[in-house]
C-alpha cells in the first residue's frame, strides 16, 4: 500500500501526472526507462511531506535518491540513500516502495559508456 500525506506524513508525486501538467518545465525519462530499471540502480524522487508552520499546514517537496533492492512486476521497493532535509518521517535506509510514475529522474554510473 503505498505511502499518503494523512496517514504517513509523507507520499511520492506521480512525476507523471507533474509532466503532463507542465511538459515543457518538467521533464522525466522515457517510460522504457522508467519501466526497465533492474536491483542496484539509483533513481531520484520526488517526496512530498506534511510540514506545518506557525500552525498553518502545507506540503514541501523534495528531491531524494533511493537504490533498488527488488523488483516485483512493474513494481520496485528500494532503500533511501539520503536524509530528508524537510521532515523526520523518514531517514536515511528506509524501505520505499514506488513505480516507474514516481521515477523523476534515473542516475547513470560514470562506469557506464
Amino acid at each position: 500500500m503505498a505511502a499518503t500525506l494523512e496517514q504517513d506524513g509523507w507520499e511520492l508525486e506521480d512525476v507523471e501526472a507533474a509532466h503532463a501538467r507542465n511538459p515543457a518545465t518538467f521533464q522525466i525519462p522515457s517510460p522504457a526507462e522508467r519501466r526497465g530499471l533492474q536491483r542496484g540502480d539509483t533513481v531520484k524522487l520526488v517526496f512530498l511531506f506534511r510540514c506545518e508552520e506557525d500552525g498553518e499546514p502545507y506540503v514541501q517537496g523534495e528531491r531524494m535518491h533511493v537504490t533498488i533492492r527488488q523488483k516485483t512486476g512493474r513494481r520496485y521497493s528500494g532503500v533511501l540513500a539520503d536524509a530528508p532535509a524537510s521532515s523526520a518521517v523518514l531517514r536515511l535506509g528506509d524501505r520505499v516502495a514506488f513505480g516507474p510514475q514516481n521515477v523523476a529522474t534515473v542516475l547513470v554510473s560514470t562506469n557506464e559508456p
